[in-house]
């Protein structure tokens, strides 16, 4: 194996990726009953509603990843976090609308893709630059 991927393994081989896991498994599962009762519900559509529920999740994943997954609650730790947060949810947002309109009828299997991309992105963003 290469040093570039040793290095890329070694940054999931700790708690804190397990803490992060731990968390977005919720706030996954918080998105997918938000829009799936949204739809169900016939609410709104998958653009309004998908950014409500990115504005819940910014709130309760600050609490969350400042106080158990990386234990680090100063100032200039949350502009990161402000900062990567919202560039990685405007990316979510657009990934998870684009998928729903251009390919996926289905809202819910557009978040589980666009999900998949985001976690990894975010695991690795907030180790290395937002709580460092």
């Amino acid at each position: 194996m290469l040093s570039f991927e040793k290095k890329i393994f070694e940054q999931f081989k700790n708690k804190e990726f397990l803490y992060v896991c731990g968390g977005s498994f919720l706030f996954f599962n918080f998105k997918i009953v938000f829009i799936y009762l949204n739809d169900l519900l016939n609410l709104m559509s998958i653009s309004n509603a998908y950014l409500i529920c990115h504005i819940f999740l910014f709130v309760f994943s600050w609490f969350y990843h400042s106080f158990i997954s990386f234990s680090k609650k100063h100032k200039k730790s949350f502009l990161k976090f402000l900062k990567t947060s919202w560039a990685l949810k405007i990316f979510d947002y657009f990934l998870v609308v684009f998928l729903s309109i251009f390919f996926f009828t289905n809202s819910i299997l557009s978040i589980i893709t666009s999900s998949i991309i985001i976690f990894l992105l975010r695991f690795l963003i907030f180790r290395n630059y937002v709580f460092k």
